[in-house]
């Protein structure tokens, strides 16, 4: 049974000091079944540099809710969009046999991986656009650094800073 309040978590961590995907993120995704993040940046190699992370979440039957700002790579847009298209015509339970090379395949195949992801029904992303009171869009990025991990026995680690 995953279970977050197992973890022996520091109450802070620094990337100075400390390998923040292994020592924290890998852990934290391992132990969840869901991963809420808000960040100003969103690139499929960060979500590859935690793929094993990723894969015990899969395994946990989880999923990832992202909140970015819209500043994504034209192959990270492609990727998302292919994603969502497959979703509809993807069903989940045929790819969880695939979950041993998947960890593989956000290594090597970020970008297939990313779209498979979205797919399956494991990610969804949405953008944060800042409007003004006329809901036009204004200058400037939604810069947020938060986020929480959920395990089902409703324990929950939330965190706030850049990896």
């Amino acid at each position: 049974m995953t279970d977050l309040s197992k973890l022996d978590l520091k109450i802070s961590y620094s990337s100075d000091c400390s390998d923040m995907v292994v020592n924290f993120y890998i852990p934290c995704l391992g132990q969840s079944i869901l991963y809420r993040r808000a960040v100003g940046y969103f690139t499929s190699s960060g979500l590859a540099l935690a793929a094993q992370g990723v894969i015990h979440l899969l395994k946990n039957g989880g999923r990832i809710l992202l909140i970015a700002s819209p500043i994504l790579t034209e192959e990270d847009i492609k990727a998302i969009n292919e994603g969502y298209e497959k979703r509809d015509k993807i069903i989940f339970e045929s790819l969880k046999k695939n979950l041993s090379t998947v960890e593989n395949k956000l290594i090597e195949d970020r970008l297939s991986a990313l779209a498979w992801l979205i797919a399956s029904n494991a990610l969804d992303i949405k953008l944060a656009l800042r409007v003004d009171s006329n809901k036009k869009i204004k200058r400037g990025i939604f810069h947020e650094k938060m986020g929480i991990f959920s395990d089902p026995l409703g324990n929950n680690v939330a965190f706030s800073g850049s990896s």
